[in-house]
């Protein structure tokens, strides 16, 4: 998990009923002539949604902090103290100096490099999104674009014809999507959505972006991660809903994803219990 760089626990909700957040509104509200739900509605689940984002967050800055903690206290008793006033003072003095440090070129451009390294996947699995074809999430999460980076075999051509896809060589070390722990899910469908908004032709549309990022959306904010085995549960509704959509979309029957089947993770998580129950004796 990336580091979080500052104390969540003082974080307020945000107004969703303000103009900012006109579109994620409108993403859970859906057709406007035959709507999923109210304007107030959409309101508070997103304010739901945050509640439940935000405790989770509060509660891994928590663990940071505690972790980085314990840290500086092993450090301290490794680390030997300086022997005389000459080496405080020369202490001092460095630290001093690389405080007044210039910071690089930072004043000559507008634009600089982005904290977060850029994400590539592997051109099999930039094709198979420009074909249309399923492909898995774990060739967007960082380890699976760390490895094609690594892997020629794997990067391919800047371009492919479509037909020869199949011909490719795909990773043996990707993870099915219901084998990734919900970070890796939501590292890789960000990942995954971008590149699809650049697919060559604009084949993916508008509408079909943002019921997937209203799917995800939708989930990570849902309420059932506050129940038993909730992240579980979660990963193994995202791998199936997503996979019957690309068979749907294949025979040109339409689904939505962005409708949450309450029912199919409730059903989910009841197996998930009784399996674990089997196991445990």
């Amino acid at each position: 998990m990336p580091r979080i760089d500052k104390d969540l626990s003082e974080e307020t909700c945000p107004d969703y009923r303000g103009e900012v957040y006109e579109d994620e509104r409108l993403l859970l509200i859906g057709d406007a002539e035959r709507p999923a739900m109210t304007e107030d509605e959409a309101v508070e689940k997103l304010e739901k949604m945050w509640q439940i984002k935000h405790q989770r967050r509060v509660t891994a800055w928590n663990a940071q902090v505690a972790a980085e903690e314990e840290v500086k206290r092993q450090d301290m008793q490794q680390t030997p103290h300086p022997h005389s006033d000459e080496e405080r003072k020369d202490e001092q003095l460095t630290s001093e100096n690389r405080q007044e440090e210039p910071q690089g070129y930072a004043n000559a451009g507008r634009q600089r490099i982005s904290t977060i390294p850029v994400n590539r996947p592997a051109q099999y699995a930039i094709d198979k999104l420009n074909a249309q074809i399923y492909i898995e999430l774990d060739y967007f999460t960082l380890q699976g674009c760390t490895m094609a980076k690594n892997n020629s075999s794997l990067a391919g051509a800047d371009t492919l014809d479509f037909v020869n896809i199949a011909s490719m060589k795909a990773a043996t070390d990707i993870w099915k999507d219901h084998e990734l722990t919900w970070g890796e899910v939501n590292q890789a469908q960000h990942t995954m959505i971008k590149y699809m908004t650049r697919a060559e032709g604009n084949i993916w549309s508008k509408e079909i972006i943002k019921s997937l990022m209203s799917f995800y959306m939708q989930l990570d904010g849902h309420s059932i991660w506050q129940e038993e085995y909730g992240d579980e549960v979660l990963v193994i509704y995202q791998a199936r809903a997503r996979r019957e959509w690309y068979d749907m979309g294949i025979h040109g029957e339409g689904m939505n994803l962005a409708i949450i089947n309450d029912g199919l993770l409730i059903n989910i998580q009841q197996k998930i219990v009784t399996k674990k129950a089997a196991d445990s004796v």
